[in-house]
């Protein structure tokens, strides 16, 4: 999929499995793209390398609030029905580019 910020496409990959969910940007440093997490309230960035920015979505991809500069080793967890909340991980820096009740489009490719 990509999203398009500021004029410029981004790749956001949405993790299918469980080890692909688990793993998710973990271990990685200078990251250049998203990660799209489907019926998800809780992330963690233990094993992460850097900060990263989280959008956290509903259903509709109406964005509920944004986290910019989430660091590593740290835990987010939402007050929301799973199956009624979606997160979106992206490079840090890329969340200025989002306000809180705006809606995201995820364009396939």
């Amino acid at each position: 999929m990509i999203l398009r910020i500021n004029n410029q496409d981004i790749e956001v990959k949405v993790p299918l499995t469980l080890k692909e969910k688990l793993i998710g940007l973990s271990n990685m440093t200078n990251i250049n793209f998203g990660m799209y997490f489907n019926n998800c309230n809780a992330i963690q960035t233990y094993t992460m390398k850097e900060a990263i920015d989280v959008l956290v979505l509903d259903n509709q991809n109406t964005i509920l609030f944004i986290l910019n500069d989430f660091k590593p080793h740290k835990i987010l967890t939402i007050s929301r029905d799973i199956y009624e909340t979606n997160i979106l991980e992206l490079p840090k820096g890329l969340g200025e580019y989002f306000k809180v009740g705006s809606k995201i489009q995820l364009i396939k490719k």
